[in-house]
């Protein structure tokens, strides 16, 4: 049985929310590259290329006889 014409999906409102939404989110993407494509980073200083990739981290694991050390000397 065919639907009523009031009752198509380009006549319901929820669809063209969701058209318009997505239309927006594409353009404002497309956008946000554009912009970024004009202002270029400024290079990374040569000491930070240099040496393995690593984060900002301490060298080593803690002693473990510091770690307990700090047990010891709590109230029990």
């Amino acid at each position: 049985m065919p639907r009523a014409p009031q009752h198509a999906w380009y006549r319901q409102g929820i669809v063209w929310l969701a058209a318009a939404v997505l239309a927006a989110s594409l353009a404002g993407s497309g956008w946000l590259i554009h912009v970024a494509g004009r202002y270029v980073d400024p290079p990374l200083p040569a000491e930070e290329l240099t040496g393995p990739r690593l984060p900002k981290l301490p060298p080593a694991r803690p002693e473990a006889a510091s770690a307990t050390a700090g047990l010891e000397a709590a109230p029990r």
